[in-house]
């Protein structure tokens, strides 16, 4: 169970740094919107530079989000599934290389190698 809380923190500490990215995005584009509008006069670009920074933002949110849901839920012997997903991708992430493919591989071996936590997710806890 050990390991299981060391990656519940390690989800908290990355799902939160995510959901800063978010709104650092969100209000980026906010500011390069406004700057474009405003300083250079081009309507067209500082919508399209509002709009496509504030979806790349929600989206960003929402997988920080997810990481936050799934550190709780692997407190409570879940969320097995979305962990894989979240650690695989951080795997093949060439942007989170180097620390965060050793985060992915370490999340994927707890969740399918370490017998304390497969027994924590198969009810055996």
């Amino acid at each position: 169970m050990q390991h299981l809380t060391y990656l519940k923190y390690i989800d908290f500490v990355f799902g939160a740094f995510v959901i800063l990215s978010g709104v650092l995005a969100i209000l980026g584009g906010l500011g390069m919107g406004a700057m474009m509008i405003l300083l250079a006069g081009d309507i067209i670009m500082g919508v399209i530079y509002l709009v496509v920074f504030l979806v790349m933002g929600v989206v960003v949110l929402g997988v920080g989000g997810l990481m936050v849901m799934t550190g709780r839920g692997l407190e409570q012997g879940r969320g097995r599934i979305v962990q894989t997903i979240i650690s695989g991708l951080m795997v093949i992430n060439p942007a989170s290389f180097p620390i965060g493919t050793a985060i992915g591989a370490y999340g994927l071996w707890v969740c399918w190698m370490n017998a304390e936590s497969k027994a924590a997710f198969e009810g055996g806890v």
